[in-house]
Order: structure tokens, then C-alpha cells, then sequence
């Protein structure tokens, strides 16, 4: 009976040894790829980055600066225009002072 179990123990043995091997190897398999991705994902933030920091482009971009200048000259021009009623400025009207031109 004895000679038996050496095969058997012998089996158990290498199959345990090989278990421990792969599993070796898929951690390191798994570490180069852990790497990797770090990799990739830092060159994609620096390329993020880069892309943030460079004036758009693109259609959308151009439209939205194109509608921020409008909305900018159009403030100018109502804060400085006198907005009254259907009746005129009722009262004396706040802040006047004497320019070159006059009153």
C-alpha cells in the first residue's frame, strides 16, 4: 500500500506546486497590466490637459464665444442707456453732474 500513495502523494504535490506557479504568474501578469493602464491613464489626463489649456476649435466652441462677445457688447449698451416708461423719468433723475457737453 505504501508504494501506491508515493504516486498519488507525488501527484498531489506537483499539482499543488503548479497551482502556486500560475498563480505567481497571473500576479505578475496582473501587475504589468495594472502599470500599463496607470500609463495610459496619466498620458490621457496630460493629454486632457493640453487640450484644456488650447483655445476650441470647433463649431460649438466658435458659436458659444460668437454668442458670449454678443451678450457682452449688448450689457454695454443697456447699462448705459436710459430705460423709461410710457409716462418719461418721473422725479429728478439720480447721479447727474456736469460734463464738457453740459447738464
Amino acid at each position: 500500500m505504501p508504494i501506491l500513495a508515493i504516486p498519488l502523494l507525488a501527484a498531489a504535490v506537483a499539482g499543488t506546486a503548479y497551482s502556486v506557479y500560475s498563480s505567481s504568474q497571473q500576479a505578475k501578469e496582473s501587475k504589468k497590466l495594472s502599470q500599463a493602464q496607470s500609463a495610459q491613464l496619466s498620458a490621457l489626463e496630460q493629454e486632457q490637459k493640453e487640450e484644456e489649456s488650447k483655445p476650441e476649435k470647433s463649431e460649438a466652441g466658435k458659436r458659444a464665444r460668437e454668442r458670449q462677445r454678443l451678450r457682452a457688447s449688448q450689457a454695454v449698451g443697456r447699462r448705459d442707456t436710459i430705460l423709461t416708461g410710457p409716462i418719461g423719468i418721473v422725479g429728478e433723475p439720480e447721479g447727474q453732474r456736469k460734463t464738457l457737453l453740459g447738464l
